[in-house]
């Protein structure tokens, strides 16, 4: 019995991220953020509006699964659902305790990073500072995120909580990067690009 995938290719910058993984035993080659969200906004809200995310944006659940017979994987989207790794809550911590409890965090996650092959490609904890701050700590894989991804996830969170509270419309179409990689591939591979490649 064989077990069929449907998957889609990886894009160049997919498949350097890979052999940089590979090159280094699965380790790093991970982007990571801190972001600060202010104001009274329930960590429930926003384990809800990351959850909207990520079903939006399909590259945040995709895994990578090498083939039998293959040595580069192709990248298979998942009904994976967003839910923080944990929430810890340092508001009774004074502000030299909350850095070093945060700092230790960090490590610990960076330790222990997401994998690639399956389950949840994002770690996300949120700490809460005081009522009115939470910093969110995310960590994710290169191969499915950058340092502009990230700054684009922040600035998404912050417009799905306007949308949420009524303050502004969400609701643009999004082109998802498994296709975006495909044309991608197409116009590297078609009778235009041939004269580059020679």
């Amino acid at each position: 019995m064989s077990v069929t995938s449907v998957g889609y290719r990886l894009s160049p910058q997919q498949m350097r991220a890979w052999q940089l993984l590979l090159a280094n035993n699965r380790n790093g080659y991970f982007v990571e953020g801190a972001l600060l969200i202010e104001g009274q906004i329930e960590p429930a809200e926003i384990e809800a509006s990351l959850d909207r995310i990520v079903q939006r944006h399909e590259i945040l659940r995709t895994v990578f699964t090498v083939l039998p017979g293959a040595s580069i994987p192709i990248q298979v989207v998942t009904n994976w659902r967003f839910c923080f790794d944990q929430t810890l809550d340092l508001s009774g911590l004074g502000k030299a305790e909350q850095e070093s409890k945060i700092n230790k965090l960090k490590q610990a996650v960076r330790r222990h990073p997401p994998g690639v092959e399956h389950g949840a490609l994002m770690r996300a904890t949120l700490i809460i500072i005081s009522r009115e701050k939470k910093l969110l700590y995310l960590l994710l894989p290169a191969v499915c995120a950058d340092r502009a991804g990230l700054v684009n996830l922040a600035h998404e969170l912050g417009r799905d909580q306007s949308a949420e509270r009524g303050r502004e419309p969400n609701g643009t179409e999004l082109v998802q990067y498994a296709d975006l990689a495909g044309a991608l591939n197409s116009f590297l591979e078609s009778d235009e690009m041939q004269d580059g490649r020679e």
